[in-house]
């Protein structure tokens, strides 16, 4: 009898909740007892897991300078403890302070060579060449490779001629003495360590020596050349090498001649001039007009003088860099208004605590802007985003 009370106690409590819970109300907890011990199935709501994020690897600080304005250069971030120079004007290979030759973008130094005998390797004006254990130097230009033997000094230009096909390397020794060699592809020289000259054809002057010589690529079929000697700097588009008066030499234009110490910056692709001052005259440095003769202005800002300034670089936006560590850059204009030069907030920042060690151009086209790096403190390469 006791028993089918209680089969009738649970049958009643089962029916009751089920028409609660048909009517949308959830029925409350009766009291645990010998009675009801089945109650908790129905009325204990079951806790749900909350989802937690992965847990993620802490995000590794930047380089000391990086920033919205500067991005660090290729893999230059790697180098900044053996980083010594760039070997080539356009920062894509690095010189390391143990003298290995390297990739600016991945840090390799496997070049077109890879798996030949090298012993060393080196610049040959804009590419990589390399010496073996029997003494040849091999180059590369056009697509071909070239076997010399005895180039003196360091090559400081090289092309392969149209007609001959033969290449021609420019030299230059420590003394200043120029010389030129012609091989041909299995290593013959037709021309071998002949002494080479520039001529001022303008004043029939022929230099024996120069004191700084560099190309510049740019976008004429012809580098640019700018030259010291003397105390005199030199910059003209080279129209090539002549062998008048049984000379080979180099051609060079006498109107374009200014006292070395008044050069402050070249390079500005195209426009065959440097950015010079004028001696007695404060207020502005001048480049001549493209090709022409017009001498044009870059003033100084307000309150500043050409006195005041440590460094230059010319381009289409021209900076300019002054002692007190402001820094200003304008677009140029090619009038004899001369650019409007404003404070750029960012180089004066980092300049005025002296963080800027060096300053590059990556291209010297004409028409576009160059890219300006800036090798900073910590030894390591930016590019600058204004």
């Amino acid at each position: 009898m006791k028993t089918l009370k209680k089969t009738i106690a649970l049958t009643l409590a089962l029916a009751a909740i089920l028409s609660l819970a048909a009517c949308g109300s959830k029925p409350s907890a009766p009291a645990q007892t010998e009675e009801n011990i089945y109650d908790d199935f129905f009325i204990v709501d079951t806790p749900v897991e909350q989802e937690t994020e992965p847990a993620t690897e802490p995000v590794p600080a930047g380089e000391k300078y990086e920033s919205e304005h500067l991005s660090v250069y290729g893999a230059t971030a790697e180098t900044k403890d053996i980083f010594s120079h760039y070997a080539d004007n356009e920062q894509n290979i690095i010189c390391t302070t143990d003298g290995r030759l390297i990739h600016a973008d991945d840090l390799s130094d496997t070049f077109w060579f890879e798996g030949e005998d090298v012993q060393s390797v080196q610049m040959a004006w804009e590419t990589v060449a390399y010496t073996d254990s029997k003494g040849f130097t091999y180059v590369r230009m056009d697509g071909k490779i070239f076997p010399c033997q005895d180039i003196r000094g360091e090559i400081f230009w090289g092309f392969v001629g149209m007609l001959d096909g033969e290449l021609v390397l420019c030299s230059r020794e420590e003394d200043g003495t120029m010389y030129i060699n012609s091989i041909d592809r299995t290593g013959v020289k037709t021309r071998d360590n002949e002494q080479l000259y520039l001529r001022d054809f303008t004043n029939e002057i022929y230099m024996d020596h120069v004191d700084t010589i560099r190309f510049v690529v740019d976008d004429q079929i012809q580098p640019n050349i700018y030259a010291e000697v003397d105390g005199t700097a030199y910059y003209y588009n080279v129209t090539g090498i002549s062998f008048f008066d049984k000379k080979p030499q180099i051609w060079v234009s006498g109107r374009a001649c200014w006292d070395a110490n008044n050069v402050m910056d070249y390079g500005f692709g195209g426009a065959g001039t440097v950015l010079y001052k004028n001696e007695g005259d404060n207020t502005a440095l001048y480049y001549k007009q493209p090709y022409g003769e017009t001498e044009l202005p870059v003033f100084m800002p307000d309150g500043k003088t050409v006195d005041q300034l440590t460094r230059a670089v010319f381009g289409q936006t021209t900076y300019l860099f002054f002692e007190d560590g402001s820094v200003y850059a304008g677009e140029l204009v090619n009038t004899v208004v001369g650019p409007d030069m404003e404070l750029d907030q960012v180089l004066t920042e980092l300049n005025e605590k002296g963080a800027i060690k060096d300053v590059f151009q990556s291209t010297y086209l004409k028409n576009n802007n160059c890219q300006l790096r800036l090798l900073m403190d910590d030894n390591v390469t930016y590019d600058y985003n204004p």
